[in-house]
This record gives structure tokens, sequence and C-alpha cells, in this order.
């Protein structure tokens, strides 16, 4: 396969953590990400039950507001030059309905 990194679109997370369907399906895409030894990264992950969700999920690398505001290249560039990693916010506690 020529690709190694599968993108799930943010219209997979809007629901999210709420919506049991919708979990369902992020769920089943991750494991065929996994079957085909593919790296997933999701993208527009905008509260902390779509990032915990996620993380519970094994899901690799994620992107959205949530994480990192959009920045200007130099502040990227810089960022890239120096070595340093993004950290995510730690991991949170569960949203009070249970999901």
């Amino acid at each position: 396969m020529p690709a190694d990194i599968l993108k799930i679109d943010r219209a997979f997370l809007s629901g999210l953590p709420g919506d049991a369907p919708a979990a369902a399906m992020l769920e089943e895409i991750l494991e065929v990400a996994r079957k085909l030894n593919l790296a997933v990264i999701a993208e527009g992950i905008e509260d902390a039950g779509q990032l915990d969700l996620l993380r519970s999920l094994g899901c690799d690398m994620g992107q959205g507001f949530l994480l990192a505001s959009p920045s200007p290249s130099p502040v990227l560039e810089a960022l890239l030059a120096s070595g340093a990693r993004l950290q995510p916010p730690a991991r949170m506690d569960a949203p009070a309905n249970g999901v």
C-alpha cells in the first residue's frame, strides 16, 4: 500500500465522546488502520473528551485547537530547529457522563 498514515477527518470527531455510534465507528477505523500497519492522526481535536477517547482507543497522533493553535511559519520553524516536542495536555479525568 502506498500510504503509511491514515488521517481521520474532524467530521468523525464532531459528536464525540457522547455519540456512541460515532465512537464505535472511530474504534473500527483505528482497528482497520492497525491491521494495515498504518499510523493514525486525528484532526479537529477541540475538547478534552475527544482527546481522552482517542487516547483510550490508541490513536497515534492528533491535531486541533486543544493541542495547539495555528502559528505563523517563523514560530514553527523555530520550534522545529530547537528539536523540542509539543506535549499534549496531561490525561484528563473522564467527563461526568462516564464516557
